[in-house]
């Protein structure tokens, strides 16, 4: 894991080289272990490494032969198997940089690659450049053209600092963040930077960009397989390094799984394991989650470092932003955080993506229960009787209820955490383009998919995870100098979970079925048996404090225009009063003004 930047200068212009290693020192926290670059004229490659793989200087970067440079983040995990299958040199078995160097000399198929990358490749020939992320977007990479350059990095800092750009306000992907908590089609809240799109490669010809997508997740059925037989060799893969490996347990269906199979399955036992819990936390769910994994670690005998949280050790929204860089409504992140800055292992397993693939959030409940049940909601006036009960609901039956009158927008009011915002005048009128960020929400779904669990499923894959969730384990990992590596966000997990018929997802109404029988082998039931509390701290513990009241209610906030502090104050007056729909979005609406002020206020 490490960092990376890359640089093409346009017409004619000269790399100034004291600024490009300025800007790469703005990311030497992605990889201490290392600094360096290669230059000519126009074109400059930058790296900062971690060292995961080969401990030698011979896998410093950027590598470079006869035919190419290559800087790269992430790490492959067949590129031995790659190497046998084309008759590669022995150089090539000794890590996956001097792999893919050689591999891609001479071919460029990278949908054949199993892992999370980014990677920039200089062909000495062509003089192109090729950047490329991976299948799912695991590993980021954000890129910015202007008139004079052309700049790719792991992370946005060093672009603000090469480029020199004044910080302008993205408002469409304001609206965005204020309704889903992130932005959509690979844009930034920093107008003009972009994501390069997961599963996407982009050349630069001389000054030209060129966008290919090398790979699109599956929308039918493919080969039928059982996660039983798939998922022991994805984790086996996934340990692969020549330093100490680590794993989060949190006590959920996930984490319980990939500890179960590392201790009996791979015979694993010296994984760490950590688990973060709010000290303070009213969440009985959350409690028995955690004691749920002190008791399975004993069983599988794995060391648990317990990490305790509160509001003074938990990182704050104010160092959250300027790790993230974007205003993420992800307050698990704050969780992740913290587990790396105390983690001693270089590398830690995470069971993200468990969900997604599987069917586990309510959201997926929901969409599940209308499939079922479409023709005979038609039969029942929902709209009018929601009016009527609307004041008496709960907000999960709010949510519910809301998301099934408007069936042509379901996903949408299930993915979206801001409506209720909307609704009760939290925000300054015509701050949210509503319209705009529906349009843009449905752009890329599967329309062609009857099922809303399915265009559901659909969705994250092709756009949530790679734009919110993997933004900020990423960001919050590397910020600490930690490579987090997640098993569950595989292709062809994904396209089992996305092509597996929603029978077999759930029994009843609980999904994950083929996870909770997987895990039922290994004889853990009480983790069957919680009911999912989701890796959050207690929203209490963010919100009460100081810095967060300021973020939510403080004159600046007023100032700019977007908050009606007013009805802030008065919701925060009756705060045990609040939902946690409530407070998920005070979370994303304080977290949006900490980005404000910390980048576009500079």
């Amino acid at each position: 894991m490490c960092g990376i930047i890359a640089v093409v200068e346009k017409k004619g212009r000269i790399l100034d080289k004291e600024l490009f290693i300025a800007s790469l020192n703005e990311i030497k926290h992605r990889g201490p272990d290392n600094q360096s670059f290669f230059h000519t004229d126009n074109i400059c490659l930058g790296h900062t490494r971690l060292s995961i793989l080969d401990l030698t200087e011979e896998s410093n970067q950027p590598v470079s032969s006869d035919h190419g440079v290559l800087v790269f983040n992430g790490e492959i995990y067949n590129y031995r198997e790659l190497a046998l299958q084309y008759g590669l040199s022995e150089l090539a078995y000794r890590s996956d940089t001097l792999f893919l160097l050689e591999y891609l000399s001479s071919r460029k198929n990278y949908n054949e690659l199993r892992g999370m990358f980014a990677f920039a490749y200089y062909d000495k020939k062509t003089q192109d450049l090729s950047v490329v992320r991976d299948q799912l977007g695991i590993k980021p990479i954000y890129y910015l053209e202007t008139s004079e350059s052309i700049i790719f990095s792991s992370e946005i800092k060093p672009i603000l600092r090469y480029s020199g750009v004044k910080v302008e306000l993205n408002n469409v992907a304001l609206s965005d963040h204020i309704l889903l908590g992130y932005s959509q089609r690979n844009e930034t809240l920093f107008k003009h930077i972009n994501r390069v799109p997961e599963g996407s490669h982009l050349l630069v010809r001389g000054e030209d960009i060129v966008f290919n997508r090398y790979y699109q997740i599956a929308e039918s059925p493919g080969v039928a397989i059982h996660i039983e037989e798939l998922f022991p060799g994805i984790l086996r893969d996934h340990l692969i390094s020549d330093v100490s490996v680590g794993m989060m347990l949190s006590g959920g269906v996930d984490s319980s799984l990939m500890a179960s199979i590392l201790s009996r399955d791979l015979g694993r036992k010296d994984i760490i394991c950590y688990n973060a819990g709010d000290i303070h936390s009213s969440d009985s769910s959350l409690a028995r989650e955690r004691h749920t994994a002190l008791g399975l670690s004993e069983r599988l005998e794995l060391d648990l470092v317990e990490i305790p949280i509160d509001s003074k050790s938990l990182i704050g929204l104010n160092e959250y932003i300027i790790h993230a860089e974007e205003p993420i409504a992800n307050s698990g992140a704050l969780l992740l955080g913290k587990i790396c800055q105390v983690a001693e292992t270089k590398v830690i397993l995470s069971g993200h993506g468990g969900d997604e693939a599987y069917a586990g959030y309510r959201r997926h409940r929901i969409a599940r229960f209308y499939d079922q049940y479409r023709f005979l909601l038609k039969l029942i006036p929902l709209k009018v009787l929601f009016k009527l009960t609307k004041k008496w609901l709960s907000s999960d039956l709010r949510r519910v209820f809301s998301s099934l009158v408007s069936p042509s927008q379901i996903e949408f009011s299930l993915s979206a955490i801001g409506l209720k915002s909307l609704e009760d005048a939290w925000l300054i009128d015509g701050v949210v383009d509503f319209n705009r960020t529906i349009e843009r929400f449905y752009s890329d779904i599967n329309k062609g998919e009857e099922s809303k669990l399915k265009r559901l499923q659909y969705k994250e894959y092709s756009g949530y995870l790679a734009s919110q969730n993997l933004i900020v384990a990423d960001k919050l990992s590397m910020a600490y100098s930690k490579e987090l590596r997640v098993p569950f966000i595989y292709p062809e997990i994904a396209n089992h979970g996305l092509t597996e018929k929603a029978r077999y997802l759930f029994k009843g109404f609980r999904g994950k079925q083929p996870l909770r029988k997987y895990l039922k082998g290994f004889a853990a039931a009480e983790v069957l048996q919680n009911k999912k509390s989701g890796f959050t701290p207690d929203m209490n513990t963010i919100l009460a404090t100081k810095s967060a009241v300021d973020l939510l209610t403080g004159e600046k906030t007023a100032s700019r225009g977007i908050v009606n502090v007013e009805t802030i104050k008065k919701l925060l007056k009756d705060y045990d009063q609040l939902s946690s729909e409530d407070k998920n979005q005070l979370f994303n609406l304080a977290v949006i003004e900490a980005w404000m002020r910390e980048y576009l206020d500079a």
